[in-house]
């Protein structure tokens, strides 16, 4: 099966050919069709699935041959956070073959100005976070009664940060004969009545994240108290010496606390969370990427857009409150075969969302102890073999192909595509 099955035109996929893309993903099989045939979509698929694909390119195929309309964007996709609205920029202007389109990134910590003076020229597509659309649309700095596809990637973290009203009144701006996507990691009750308020007789999609991640990623569990936390930390850096890592944490507040105590220990440190601006983020990246610092200390914020392709370590200093999260949190090592090791902290309160974990990934996850004095002993622990399932499409080949396996592009890596 090839993209040129899936209606995309001869140039786009001849585009995708000689970029690297031969074979479409099981989410870009299944929502691509959908897509051009105009139906509205509500599609299930979490990170390494390649779903940012599967509303990427039949949007540039609809774009490259639709009616074109001065100044006024097209297509609308809406992102929770201002990475993964720089991410699905970047894969656009990938298959953006000659720069015939022309699209724009709205989002908070960037230029007011340098946003309206692309507006203003006249754009194709628009990637937005929604308080930022709003606020240039209250200004009239952007038009969107032409808006033809509108599409929510990452629904249930809009739910998480409270986007929904926003959204609400976005929606309602835009014209009733639009095409809706809506695109989440899972279908809960709240994804269902959204889908049922945004989207008319809706055809649905449902993948599952193919865990990549832990055939190549060791993964262990430290079982603490609170007050452990840091000794630990320090007794992990120490046995993952001068190796690349992440430590995530829950809390912002926690974030800068963490950094300095790994600078204290002579590691070189640097932190990124969303109270910083989005140039001090860029900084922070890119100090990390050159290897100026060791260590990323991150909120989930990186957990999504980082792309470190010779990441060894994630510390996960507070087990993330959504199972999901720690997919993509220790998702950011391991990348193309290459192994990497994952350690989490789990305290007494942590005991729901440690169960949590392990159903969603299908087996328990070694356990490690430490005591006082840094002694290190491996706890015996009866392995749970992976959870079965079944292929999602049978006619899907079996061998390994562009876009999968460890020759997987990094835009179907990232949660992005």
């Amino acid at each position: 099966m090839s993209f040129s099955n899936l209606g995309l035109s001869a140039p786009l996929v001849d585009h995708l050919l000689s970029v690297g893309f031969k074979i479409p993903t099981p989410v870009q099989f299944m929502v691509i069709p959908k897509f051009l045939r105009n139906s509205d979509v509500m599609a299930s698929a979490q990170t390494g699935t390649g779903k940012t694909g599967a509303f990427l390119l039949p949007a540039i195929d609809y774009l490259l041959h639709a009616r074109k309309r001065e100044k006024l964007p097209r297509i609308l996709i809406l992102e929770p956070t201002r990475e993964l609205a720089t991410q699905v920029y970047e894969e656009f202007q990938r298959f953006n073959k000659d720069n015939v389109l022309k699209a724009v990134v709205l989002v908070g910590g960037e230029s007011n100005i340098l946003q309206e003076r692309a507006l203003a020229k006249g754009v194709d597509l628009v990637i937005a976070t929604p308080g930022r659309l709003m606020d240039l649309h209250e200004r009239n700095k952007i038009m969107l009664h032409d808006v033809h596809s509108l599409i929510i990637d990452e629904a249930d973290r809009m739910l998480d940060m409270g986007f929904i009203p926003a959204i609400d009144r976005l929606v309602e701006l835009l014209p009733n004969y639009k095409q809706t996507l809506l695109l989440s990691a899972t279908f809960t009750d709240d994804i269902e009545t959204l889908g049922n308020k945004y989207l008319i007789n809706p055809q649905r999609v449902s993948v599952e994240a193919v865990n990549r991640a832990a055939e190549t990623i060791e993964q262990f569990i430290y079982k603490l108290q609170p007050r452990q936390k840091t000794q630990v930390l320090e007794h992990v850096l120490k046995l993952e010496k001068e190796k690349k890592g992440v430590v995530f944490c829950n809390r912002k507040r926690d974030i800068d606390d963490v950094m300095r105590f790994v600078n204290k220990l002579g590691i070189h440190a640097v932190a990124t969370h969303g109270d910083l601006t989005q140039m001090q983020r860029n900084q922070t990246l890119e100090m990390f990427k050159n290897g100026e610092a060791t260590i990323l200390v991150a909120s989930d914020v990186a957990a999504r857009g980082l792309d470190i392709q010779d990441l060894e370590v994630v510390i996960n200093y507070d087990i993330p409150i959504y199972a999901d999260s720690y997919v993509h949190r220790i998702g950011r090592t391991g990348r193309a075969g290459n192994k990497g090791r994952a350690y989490t902290f789990v305290t007494p309160r942590d005991k729901l969302a440690l169960t949590n974990v392990e159903l969603l990934i299908g087996r328990k996850i070694e356990e490690l102890t430490f005591e006082e004095k840094c002694i290190e002993k491996k706890l015996p622990v009866t392995k749970q073999p992976p959870v079965k399932k079944e292929p999602l499409i049978q006619s899907m080949p079996d061998e390994d192909v562009i876009g999968f396996g460890a020759n997987m592009p990094a835009f179907m890596m990232n949660g992005t595509v």
